[in-house]
């Protein structure tokens, strides 16, 4: 064994690392959580859970998530030694992490776009799930096959040659040297926060009603103040909309959202912000470690790398509370308490029941089904006119 493919660890180091298999540990628990109350359901229903387009990518998404957290748990080996070197468990390392980031950045994706076709451009999904299983099928394939072509054709760490898969330096991935880091994972990661902070923005801005689509052509709500002019009157502009016409442009497009459009709109932000916490700390800190490579790994700080490591390995964790808590019907885990709620309203005429795609919630349609009531109330001057 070379000294290249052997690091020791300092007692700080060690200690953040623990930090780091501790959350991957609740990364995988609730995962496994999750994917037993699906189980559970699927039993119960005698359906299969993966019924929509939203369930497949979510379904990988979270087994993503466990590859993810179980990169982190084999961290606990090298806690236990005080040392990383090569061999078969650091290169097992190494694929589970590669497979686990790279699908967690690549599912991501895939959601990100799905909910804005639905939310935004409303766009119905087909009962067919030939679409969604072949992305899925996609991000897998690439992710495989990039680590086993990558690993196949790099050197072995044998005569001294610098493997593949090494110590970089507190835990097991892609060397420093190649270049294929980039393809493999950044750019997969900087492109999913990049897409979900623009998409995610425009959902929102269109379920507030700042953003509608009418007679072809997409119009902006905007909501601007002009000084008044020496005589205490705004400047005519003709060819301006008048505040009147934005106004009800406004209320028409919010009275077609509905209230769902509001609730809906307020948890898009939280899938670019949840994605962007648990991974942009991990991103920096990774290109922060080729800093002062003249100092020992041993001698290096770690506070800064292990908590941004260990909030990367709350991803799956994360994401879990996320979904069951925000959009527990992506897995039916609510068809229980949505069965007892209709029951309760079945005799309301008021109650529209939500239209459905396939036997599940149509996200476009689920926007649409409870029309906000809009009142206008005339001012007390008027009111006392029209009294007497």
């Amino acid at each position: 064994m070379t000294d290249t493919c052997h690091t020791p660890l300092g007692v700080h180091q060690v200690i953040g690392l623990s930090f780091t298999v501790e959350a991957g540990c609740l990364s995988f628990t609730a995962v496994v959580i999750a994917a037993g109350l699906v189980t559970r359901n699927a039993i119960a229903e005698r359906k299969q859970p993966f019924r929509t387009h939203a369930d497949i990518y979510i379904g990988s998404l979270l087994l993503a998530d466990s590859f993810q957290a179980v990169g982190a748990i084999l961290d606990a080996r090298w806690v236990s030694s005080q040392a990383i070197w090569c061999g078969t468990y650091c290169n097992a390392q190494g694929a589970v992490q590669e497979l686990g980031e790279t699908g967690v950045a690549m599912s991501t994706l895939a959601i990100t776009i799905y909910t804005f076709c639905c939310l935004f451009l409303r766009w119905s999904p087909s009962r067919s799930r030939v679409l969604p299983i072949f992305w899925v099928c996609i991000i897998w394939t690439y992710s495989f096959l990039f680590f086993i072509i990558g690993y196949a054709t790099r050197p072995k760490p044998k005569n001294g040659e610098l493997p593949f898969i090494d110590a970089t330096p507190y835990w097991c991935w892609i060397r420093d040297s190649y270049a294929l880091r980039i393809p493999g994972e950044y750019l997969w990661i900087w492109i999913t926060v990049i897409t979900s902070a623009i998409l995610y923005t425009l959902v929102y801005l269109k379920l507030n009603g700042f953003i509608f689509k009418s007679d072809g052509s997409w119009h902006i709500i905007t909501i601007s103040r002009r000084k008044p002019s020496h005589h205490g009157t705004p400047p005519a502009d003709q060819n301006a909309p008048t505040p009147n016409i934005r106004l009800e442009s406004h209320v028409r497009n919010l009275s077609e959202l509905g209230e769902r459009a509001a609730s809906e709109s307020k948890k898009m932000i939280l899938y670019p912000c949840a994605y962007a916490i648990t991974v942009l700390p991990q991103t920096i800190a990774r290109w922060a470690v080729k800093v002062n490579l003249e100092i020992p790994v041993q001698d290096r700080p770690f506070a800064v790398v292990g908590a941004a490591v260990s909030i990367f390995g709350l991803s799956g964790f994360i994401n879990v509370i996320l979904f069951l808590s925000t959009r527990p019907s992506l897995f039916r885990l609510d068809d229980g308490r949505r069965r007892r709620s209709q029951s309760a309203v079945g005799s309301c005429s008021r109650c529209a029941p939500l239209r459905t795609v396939g036997g599940a919630v149509n996200p476009s349609a689920e926007l649409t089904a409870r029309p906000t009531r809009i009142v206008l109330r005339e001012s007390s001057s008027s009111s006392a006119s029209s009294g007497k």
